[in-house]
């Protein structure tokens, strides 16, 4: 009885995810909001790229150093983060606005629905963001090494850059879409109290802008060193890569938690109310 009844849960979750992935699957939005990512992310180092062209091919930068460099001090991050947060956070407002929400929750429960729909979101986000940083190297590649030929790159890192140089690309565009998927969490549970997708998409935006103004540098909570591949937990380019790394991913995690947490409990409210 206890292992058919996990089977109906397990079945229950399966289609509701499976349905939200489906629904998630726009090829149009997706193509679009690829080539803006990777127009923003290289137009943003256009001088750089510029400067670098320039020189003899062996004097060059290498991608790892461009797209580092995009990483660390780009001021076009917040747009970036806008776009990835474009593909799903604003889900929900549709759900509500059309009233599509009450024939899902009709075939599933609150709790399915909220799991299917934050782990599309982070899905969809840090998929896109892989591949939007790899579609960027392969844009580069013709023009650039792909690590500096006469240089010796030196990166938090290091060992993961010199010797593995496509697995650590698809580490930079991971841990961009990590973050980035936090905070289109927020926006997503933001969306329960005000379904405008607009908004809901502005507020991943807006905070991220907030956070990397004014949490302090030296904090842990600080999301720079995290989409800069730098320490984030130790401060300090001798400290343990697997502690940072970890706390690196945790830490986004964790919002994101939250942040279903927030978006449950306000729903199951909604749902107590009427208010669906």
């Amino acid at each position: 009885m206890h292992r058919e009844y996990l089977r109906v849960v397990e079945v229950m979750f399966l289609n509701t995810f499976k349905a939200d992935i489906i629904r998630c699957f726009n090829l149009k939005r997706i193509i679009f909001i690829l080539l803006a990512f990777i127009a923003v992310l290289l137009g943003g180092q256009a001088q750089y790229i510029q400067i670098c062209s320039e020189l003899s091919y062996e004097k060059r930068k290498g991608i790892i150093e461009i797209l580092g460099n995009a990483l660390l001090f780009d001021k076009f991050k917040i747009v970036l983060v806008v776009l990835l947060a474009a593909l799903h956070t604003n889900s929900f407002c549709k759900d509500d606005n059309t009233h599509y929400l009450r024939m899902i929750l009709n075939r599933t429960n609150i709790v399915y629905y909220t799991w299917a729909r934050f782990l599309t979101n982070m899905a969809v986000v840090i998929i896109l963001s892989v591949l939007g940083f790899i579609l960027s190297a392969v844009v580069l590649f013709p023009f650039f090494p792909i690590i500096s030929l006469f240089q010796d790159y030196d990166c938090y890192y290091k060992e993961l850059a010199l010797n593995y140089h496509f697995l650590y690309i698809i580490f930079m565009g991971f841990q961009f879409g990590i973050v980035v998927a936090a905070f289109s969490s927020i926006g997503l549970a933001f969306s329960t109290f005000q379904p405008n997708a607009f908004v809901s998409i502005g507020i991943a935006g807006l905070v991220f802008f907030l956070s990397a103004s004014y949490i302090p540098p030296e904090s842990v909570f600080d999301v720079l060193p995290l989409v800069s591949m730098t320490p984030s937990f130790i401060k300090s380019d001798d400290a343990s890569r697997i502690l940072n790394l970890s706390w690196s991913i945790f830490y986004p995690v964790l919002v994101i938690m939250a942040s279903g947490y927030i978006f449950y409990r306000r729903l199951d409210w909604r749902a107590g109310n009427g208010n669906i």
